[in-house]
């Protein structure tokens, strides 16, 4: 009998603690985290300047929208495939046709283009060129001359341009002088927006064999070099992609200028993307990626409020240590009882 009742107890016990026990299990929940995680590519690129940057020329092409066959939409295509799955690559192109240095400075400063600098991990340049333009087609103008007449100029024509060459070169050096002023400016209104990889392209020479008007290559290579020397000078905050090397000696077949206009063609476009390419993967570039981790309540409790979970331990530990006490004493009176019987 009294075996019984020790069996009993003993029983009794395992039930009390096995009930202790499963009031202290923990229900596991899933949580979604973020790491970053490297990428070779960037994933969102905003492109920004002039009508280079644009695609200004080519087929396809609209304002606002740019052309498939512009320099940024052919890295968009080459990088795209490159990315994770789940990452997509974003472009934002907020370049526009006849941008000069003082355009864009003062779209920055409006803080128009603060949300996509915050987000892009890449940003591309183009800027200078019709700090140059206009004041060639400044001084065309105060001559009276066009090309019109199918890109050719007359006796006259040409001597009211020639005779106009030493105002030319004024404007240039004026318009270099707030180039050189404005760079640094943008620069740095960039950077405050963002530490994410930043290239400022050099300009090519479209007029280097540009017969049309006598002297006007010399001009041009003068003043497109010295462009390039103010966009090195001011390096540091962004890196100089030299994009005029790969288009020396080459501007007939890579520019329009058979046309007498100086922008690229599909092919100089195609080159502008290749030499840009190895300079954007030379940066580092990651971004956020998701994934599910699996925790416990007791854990997550453990991690915002160990003194909480110190209490619950102890609470199931009374509980148990009480029903132990309870039943060795019910134990003890139930032997009394038998032993007292004759």
């Amino acid at each position: 009998m009294l075996k019984r009742i020790f069996t009993f107890i003993t029983a009794a016990v395992i039930a009390a603690i096995s009930s202790a026990a499963v009031s202290a299990e923990s229900s596991t929940v899933k949580e979604i985290a973020l790491r970053e995680v490297s990428i070779p590519v960037p994933h969102s690129m905003v492109v920004m300047g002039d009508s280079i940057a644009s695609g200004y020329g080519l087929e396809g092409y609209a304002a606002g929208s740019g052309s498939p066959l512009s320099y940024s939409n052919l890295l968009k295509a080459e990088y795209s495939p490159q990315l994770p799955s789940d990452c997509t690559f974003e472009l934002t192109n907020l370049a526009v046709d006849g941008y000069t240095s003082d355009d864009l400075l003062k779209l920055l400063d409006s803080g128009k283009a603060d949300d996509a600098l915050s987000k892009a991990d890449c940003i591309v340049i183009s800027i200078g060129g019709n700090d140059l333009l206009h004041a060639l087609w400044d001084t065309l103008k105060d001559a009276g001359i066009s090309f019109e007449s199918g890109g050719k100029l007359g006796a006259s024509e040409l001597l009211k341009l020639i005779s106009s060459f030493s105002k030319l070169r004024e404007k240039l050096d004026a318009n270099l002088t707030v180039f050189d002023e404005n760079l640094p400016k943008i620069a740095a209104y960039i950077r405050k927006k963002t530490a994410s990889e930043f290239f400022i392209q050099t300009l090519y020479d479209p007029l280097e064999s540009f017969s049309l008007v006598p002297g006007i290559s010399k001009i041009a290579a003068e003043k497109i070099g010295r462009l390039n020397e103010i966009i090195k000078a001011h390096a540091g905050s962004y890196t100089v992609c030299d994009v005029a090397p790969a288009f020396a000696g080459k501007a007939k077949e890579l520019t329009n200028i058979a046309r007498v206009d100086i922008h690229p063609n599909a092919e100089g476009h195609k080159l502008i993307s290749e030499t840009l390419d190895k300079s954007i993967k030379a940066g580092s570039y990651s971004y956020q990626q998701e994934y599910v981790i699996e925790r416990t309540i007791a854990d997550d409790a453990a991690d915002t409020d160990s003194a909480g979970s110190l209490q619950g331990n102890s609470t199931v530990m009374i509980i148990v240590i009480c029903s132990v006490c309870a039943l060795a004493a019910g134990a003890g009176i139930v032997y009394l009882i038998i032993k007292k019987r004759p």
